[in-house]
This record gives structure tokens, sequence and C-alpha cells, in this order.
């Protein structure tokens, strides 16, 4: 019953050119870039610390679009764990390749790895989601407090509880069952752009400010 779920390619499209907030055009560069540098460095651990806070959704003097797609200015912990390298954000990362499907078993690797950098806790699915978003945003949305009422509106899910589990179950593998992330690459270039990050430009219908 989700009407973003069940749009067609066309119909998706016009649907996240429709961004009220952020420039259409300039996310798609945002993903493009981010992409590009994922395939120039050997791991995250290896990016210098404003790239990696620019991936990572935090404030920084390298790029003013940090914020896009889902801002972890207020994750104290996380913010920390960036800045100064933990290594297990990096063998996280590692977890997902750049192409192919990402399997259900390598998401749960990346997510057991990415929480031994946080002893104390203070880990959760929107900081999980954001780093998921920026390396593979075909298949992953980051899920954060300005998008996540709308988008569990929409998938007819409930918004409190949300888990790891529940993020792959109940988002990732509906996203993976719509008839717009399963319609082939486009030709188009600028189609091709949005398509190579269709999950995550799922944030630009369902942000709100």
């Amino acid at each position: 019953s989700s009407s973003v779920m069940s749009m067609s390619w066309k119909q998706f499209l016009a649907a996240v050119k429709q961004d009220d907030h952020h420039g259409f055009h300039e996310r798609c560069e945002l993903l493009q870039m981010i992409r590009f540098e994922f395939n120039q460095h050997n791991n995250f651990a290896s990016m210098k610390a404003e790239l990696r806070k620019t991936i990572a959704g935090l404030p920084n003097d390298r790029d003013e679009r940090w914020a896009w797609f889902g801002s972890m200015k207020g994750a104290g912990s996380y913010f920390k764990a960036v800045n100064e390298n933990n290594k297990s954000i990096s063998k996280a990362l590692d977890k997902i390749p750049l192409q192919g499907t990402v399997s259900r078993s390598q998401y749960e690797s990346y997510v057991s790895e990415f929480i031994k950098g946080f002893p104390n806790g203070r880990h959760g699915i929107a900081t999980v989601s954001r780093l998921l978003a920026m390396k593979r945003p075909d298949q992953f949305v980051c899920l954060d407090s300005k998008n996540q009422r709308e988008l569990c509106k929409d998938f007819g899910i409930k918004q409190t509880g949300m888990n790891y589990e529940r993020y792959w179950e109940e988002i990732v593998e509906r996203i993976m069952d719509s008839p717009w992330w399963n319609y082939p690459m486009p030709n188009s270039k600028k189609e091709k752009n949005v398509w190579d990050g269709r999950a995550a430009m799922l944030d630009t219908i369902f942000y709100r400010p």
C-alpha cells in the first residue's frame, strides 16, 4: 500500500527531482564524489579527516553539503570515533562491497564490526545507515530524525523500536522489492546518476526540516 514503493521508475525519478530542501543535481554530484573517493582509497581509514567527516555526515571545512542525506552532528561518540579514525568503522565498511548486491550476511558483518568501535554503546541506526547510504547509495537510505516519521508512515511500519534487524527486513528488503529499484540501469547519464543512488535519494521524498 506504500505510495512510494509502488512507483514506477519514471514516477520515482519525477518525485526525487522535486527536492524542495536541497539541490537535486547537487545531491547527485555529492554521491558521485563520494563514490569516486571510495574507489580511489584503499579504505575509509586512509582518507583524510575532512573527507571522512563529509562521508560521515559531520561538520567540516571540505564540503558544505556534509549534512545532506542525514546530519550526524549530534552524535557525540560517533563524531569522536570518526575524528579519531576509529579502525572499527573502516573495518566495518570493508565488509560492504562497492559493486554487486549487498547480502544480509554482509550487512550483519558490517553492523557487528561497527559496534565494536563503541564498547560503551552510543551507536544506532542513524549512524550505521548514514555510512551505508554513502558507500552504497543504490541499496541503503540513511534513516534519521528528519525522514524517519514520513518514511515509516509510507512504509506502514512502526517508527518506535527501530533496530538493525528491522532496518534490513522492513526497509532494505522492501526497497529491493520496489519496481523503481528493480528498473534496469538507464542509458541516460543523468538518469544513471540517480539510479546509482536511488535508495539514498529516498531522503529527498521523506525529508522534513
